[in-house]
């Protein structure tokens, strides 16, 4: 269902589009975990999300494709001290809709995420390390501002409700994420490309 919805809108914003634009950038933030004692042991972590964003020239949609990383944190747990790590990272692609007032350009998006997770735990008396995947969706709201010659800051909250059970108890990676970072864009027309090529 979860794949479904997402081609529908997909194709929404590229079927019929001979022109669009294309943005690159990269935001950064905290990704503030909601499970307590997943915080208290590693805390909250600053984060990176580079992306390419599709936007079409006809309809205020678009599509986005993103790599979140940066959470690698390392704290001592357990009874003995031990040394232990937890790292969590995912790919998402996003559809979007937006609505511009001069150079504001306010946004909602929805996609689905794939998140990795991997934790390690340093011990004399066994190796223990646990890991996995999930697909899950991701909600977010945002607000780029456009700058001189094809540049703009964009700043964003993300929602990713995420809930694993590496040893049969529920333990909630989902939370908030806190993002502001800067891109640029330029104009594409399919057209033109294929015109060049003739």
């Amino acid at each position: 269902m979860k794949r479904t919805t997402l081609a529908v809108l997909l194709i929404a914003i590229t079927a019929g589009s001979a022109a669009a634009q294309v943005q690159l950038g990269l935001r950064t933030g905290q990704y503030s975990i909601f499970d307590s004692d997943i915080r208290d042991v590693y805390g909250n972590a600053w984060i990176f999300v580079p992306f390419v964003r599709i936007t079409s020239t006809r309809t205020p949609l678009a599509i986005e494709f993103s790599y979140e990383g940066g959470y690698n944190q390392s704290a001592r747990i357990g009874l003995y001290d031990e040394m232990s790590t937890l790292k969590l990272y995912g790919l998402e692609v996003s559809a979007y809709a937006w609505y511009r007032f001069g150079i504001v350009v306010p946004y909602l998006k929805m996609g689905i995420g794939y998140y990795f997770y991997k934790q390690e735990i340093d011990s004399e008396f066994v190796d223990k390390k646990v890991h996995g995947s999930d697909q899950r969706m991701l909600f977010a709201a945002g607000l780029d501002i456009d700058l001189p010659k094809g540049f703009y800051l964009t700043g964003e909250v993300k929602f990713v409700p995420w809930i694993v059970a590496p040893y049969g108890l529920d333990v909630d990676l989902g939370g908030l994420r806190y993002l502001a970072g800067i891109g640029y864009g330029f104009d594409f027309s399919f057209k033109k490309k294929v015109k060049d090529i003739e």
